[in-house]
């Protein structure tokens, strides 16, 4: 009966301490303030993370102008783009430098940028095919979003995990 009741006290505790260690993890990666010790800072902002809205969110018919002024309304850091595997979105790979100076123009003026792109256009043309004119294919793509992303200051690209490796 001793013995059941230390396994069990061990057990529970273990278990604490994996929760612990997550949210210990999870504030880390988030650079998120932990307030349970009270407040430290004096009044300054809590907030030390950006958070974005996915463009696929919102309706497609709005404008890139519509969609950055809706993300900001709603109180979002940033939007996210999508480049997809339809012909609509992969074509914003072959944006000129005049679509993608007035893009930028516009993100300057709203005072919200588009920090990220969500690149699954590869879900069509995989980096793993087996035929050799798509692998060219995706690598294009992937050549093409690096350049877009550059060009609007975007510093980060999700690759969609779906393939055929």
């Amino acid at each position: 009966m001793f013995l059941q009741q230390i396994i069990n006290g061990l057990t529970v505790g273990t278990t604490y301490a994996l929760v612990a260690v997550g949210f210990s993890m999870v504030y880390s990666v988030l650079e998120l303030a932990n307030s349970s010790g009270g407040e430290r800072g004096g009044g300054r902002a809590v907030k030390s993370y950006q958070l974005g809205l996915y463009e696929k969110a919102m309706p497609a018919a709005l404008t890139m102008a519509e969609k950055l002024a809706v993300t900001a309304e709603s109180g979002y850091d940033y939007l996210e783009l999508s480049i997809d595997e339809s012909d609509e979105k992969l074509r914003r790979l072959d944006w000129t430098a005049a679509e993608r100076r007035a893009l930028s123009d516009e993100m300057h003026r709203q005072g919200l940028f588009i920090r990220s792109i969500c690149l699954s256009g590869h879900r069509r043309y995989p980096l793993g095919a087996k035929d050799k004119a798509v692998r060219r294919k995706s690598l294009a793509i992937m050549e093409k979003a690096l350049d877009l992303a550059d060009s609007l200051g975007v510093r980060t690209i999700q690759l969609a995990g779906y393939d055929a490796y």
